[in-house]
């Protein structure tokens, strides 16, 4: 199933119309399917693989912040609570896991805080140096906001960047989204959840997870684009595939 899953991921037509555009989306979804690629190559091994994951979605949350890593932690959690098992999860949240986390994460936000701590006081030494009144900057602070909180409250309100649409956005929009294998999908959705339910198929849980959790939270906040559900398109093409 493997190249027919190759196949239908390249096929897809939101995947081809993303890759195609200039922007940060396509290599934001490809640090997330890496993240549960190594997810899923390490089920029942953990070590390098956990570190895989620690370190693709760290690398996921410098892409796009805060959406990366929660993509991720919603599909592994919702696969843990499939199987009955929170084995996988304890792997991942080992020390050495962690910590590559962290040190893919926190240089950044650091810098940049360092950055605009800098210009601050350039602000500071220019008004003193013009007989102003000192005013103490804020560009440092508003800075660290904007990356720790600030992008995922507007982004959560929808209405700063316009995004803003109704819950049921995605439904539909899935369709186009996996288009030319929509009709597919129909069938392969139901085969895949009876597959879980009554065999356990490791394979099957995952991309029924990915899908579902990825379309379930990304359905929550009020900014909605299409393009968002690109890191899902693999968990179709393994659904179709299978």
């Amino acid at each position: 199933g493997a190249p027919w899953a190759a196949f239908l991921t390249w096929t897809s037509a939101e995947l081809v119309n993303t890759a195609h555009r200039a922007t940060v989306d396509a290599l934001f979804s490809f640090w997330v399917v890496a993240a549960l690629t190594c997810f899923a190559l390490g089920l029942g091994k953990g070590g390098a693989w956990a570190v895989g994951v620690a370190a693709a979605a760290g690398l996921a949350f410098l892409t796009k912040f805060h959406l990366g890593p929660v993509l991720v932690g919603v599909t592994i959690l919702a696969f843990c609570v499939a199987r009955k098992t929170w084995a996988p999860l304890r792997e991942i949240l080992r020390p050495l896991p962690i910590l590559v986390f962290l040190a893919v994460v926190v240089p950044w936000p650091w810098l940049l805080h360092h950055y605009q701590g800098r210009m601050d006081q350039d602000q500071e030494e220019i008004q003193a140096l013009a007989g102003q009144a000192v005013q103490e900057g804020s560009m440092a602070k508003d800075a660290l906001g904007e990356v720790l909180w600030g992008q995922l409250l507007k982004r959560s309100t929808g209405g700063h960047y316009g995004h803003a649409n109704p819950f049921w956005y995605y439904l539909p929009n899935l369709f186009t989204f996996a288009a030319p294998w929509s009709l597919a999908l129909l069938f392969a959705l139901p085969w895949g959840w009876k597959k879980m339910r009554k065999e356990g198929d490791p394979l099957c849980t995952l991309a029924l997870c990915w899908l579902l959790g990825m379309l379930l939270l990304l359905s929550i906040p009020k900014a909605k684009r299409v393009v968002y559900l690109t890191p899902a398109v693999p968990a179709v093409a393994l659904l179709v595939a299978a």
